[in-house]
């Protein structure tokens, strides 16, 4: 149904969606995403979507955080353990070591795939009060790392995970999100395709909304 709106609002083609994608983890778990999307004719990347119906607890949805962090930090076959762990002080440059990088296509921007919790069912107030819970437990994995030295005030995002929680229901698109982490791109964001085009600099075809406004 996600997809399905999603498609109906512009973001994609019914060929872009794809369900329960394996993210095979080197201990034996593997983590699928409930919605993957590709859109190449808008250059739009891979984005990873979990939809949550407010029944599990959110300690759950910081679980798939986690192994969507550690899966993301896999390396690709073959790859130079010395020389990734080299690159991993140089920002982007570590992501060409990883196995993420030659499944997934290029976002043109630094940094992992984004990852977004879409939450539907229950009231809007139930909806919109996981937001702000599931980014307090998870900030771990969105919150990015203090560069070295005293005198330095930057993050360094190269190795977060973008995450952004719509408590909307179906209207994904036209309701406000909640960006958690996207680099530089933190606060809030009309519908789900500014989100993806703040993380990764994709557009979408833009139809104007009642939500349209400056962030």
């Amino acid at each position: 149904m996600t997809a399905a709106v999603l498609t109906g609002a512009g973001s994609g083609t019914p060929l872009s969606w794809q369900t329960e994608i394996a993210h095979r983890l080197p201990y034996g778990y593997t983590r699928y995403a409930e919605l993957t999307m590709r859109a190449p004719y808008v250059d739009v990347p891979a984005m990873l979507l979990e939809v949550d119906r407010v029944k599990e607890p959110v300690d759950v949805l910081v679980d798939k955080a986690r192994r969507y962090t550690e899966w993301f930090e896999l390396l690709a076959p073959k790859a130079d353990k010395v020389k990734a762990h080299a690159a991993g002080h140089h920002g982007a440059a570590v992501h060409d070591f990883r196995l993420w990088a030659r499944i997934y296509p290029a976002t043109g921007r630094e940094g992992y795939v984004p990852v977004a919790f879409v939450f539907t069912g229950r009231t809007k107030a139930q909806r919109a009060s996981r937001m702000p819970r599931l980014e307090q437990a998870a900030r771990s994995y969105f919150a990015g790392t203090q560069y070295a030295g005293g005198d330095i005030t930057a993050v360094d995002f190269h190795q977060a995970l973008p995450v952004a929680a719509f408590g909307g229901g179906a209207d994904v698109r036209g309701e406000v999100a909640q960006v958690f982490s996207a680099g530089p791109a933190v606060g809030r964001v009309h519908g789900l395709d500014h989100f993806v085009g703040d993380v990764t600099g994709a557009q979408f075809p833009h139809r104007p909304t009642l939500g349209d406004s400056p962030r």
